[in-house]
């Protein structure tokens, strides 16, 4: 189904956003599916594009002139890099005269020879991801010459909506937000979301976890958010030793039974008591 197929189809009740909509998704649809950090899982997908939207909602409310497709292309980048090349991001945006990073003309202008456009990019972008950042300088809009700073601006206003804690990337947020309502160490999505942080991240994540656990009252049944915090203590040693210490600091009267068959067997915690 084409693009001008499926406008045909909706006819008059078409709007503007929808075939805006369109070609958006046909620019970045090849990079998500692509990306090493997203492969086209839906799941990512549909909070990237959640992301997007509440974004786009927010800068018309607060009267931003902000075309979504430049919206679209930052959030891209969050997506698809790590905490540190976006970073650097952020930093080359705020140090621009105007908001207007050189260095976007001159990538633009060399996307016909990826030789010396990965001598142009930041250490931070091409460590790792030198192929998609060439693929994504490509994607429309074009940034040269734009002031980027109310771009910016939402993206940093739009992180704590999703989580609020010091130090944690977009990534990290999003990996709070999922793993708080894990409801089974066997969750997939949760696996998944915590392969694609950082492992320096780890830590922050559970402790982000950890401050909600500290909100329950009672552990006579499962608070929300443990499940989350067993399955990235099982990926992670750091964050397992974190959960350990926390454990073992709850007063309890008596180790809820459903707990105590939990840790029997866990090796993160274990290991602690060892």
């Amino acid at each position: 189904l084409t693009t001008e197929e499926a406008l045909k189809l909706l006819g008059a009740s078409a709007q503007p956003c929808v075939a805006e909509g369109f070609s958006i998704s046909s620019r970045v649809a090849p990079v998500l599916a692509s990306s090493s950090r997203v492969q086209g899982n839906p799941r990512i997908v549909k909070r990237m594009l959640n992301v997007v939207r509440m974004r786009s909602r927010i800068a018309q409310k607060r009267g931003m002139s902000l075309d979504e497709a430049l919206i679209a292309k930052l959030a891209l980048f969050e997506r698809c890099t790590d905490s540190q090349a976006t970073a650097e991001l952020y930093r080359l945006i705020n140090e621009a005269a105007e908001g207007k990073a050189e260095l976007f003309e001159k990538l633009e202008s060399l996307t016909d020879n990826p030789p010396d456009f990965k001598k142009n990019i930041p250490e931070t972008w091409g460590k790792k991801h030198d192929k998609f950042v060439f693929e994504w300088v490509q994607l429309e809009p074009t940034l040269a010459g734009i002031d980027l700073r109310p771009a910016l601006y939402l993206s940093r206003e739009t992180v704590p909506l999703r989580w609020s804690s010091p130090g944690l990337s977009a990534q990290a947020a999003e990996a709070v937000a999922v793993l708080l309502k894990t409801k089974t160490t066997n969750s997939v999505s949760a696996t998944q979301v915590i392969a694609e942080v950082e492992l320096s991240e780890h830590i922050s994540i559970m402790e982000a976890i950890i401050s909600e656990l500290r909100k329950e009252n009672s552990w006579k049944r499962k608070p929300m958010g443990i499940e989350g915090a067993f399955v990235l203590a099982a990926e992670s040693e750091g964050a397992g030793k974190v959960l350990a210490d926390y454990i073992m600091t709850i007063n309890f009267s008596k180790m809820p039974p459903w707990l105590s068959v939990r840790l029997k067997n866990a090796e993160w915690f274990n290991l602690k008591e060892g």
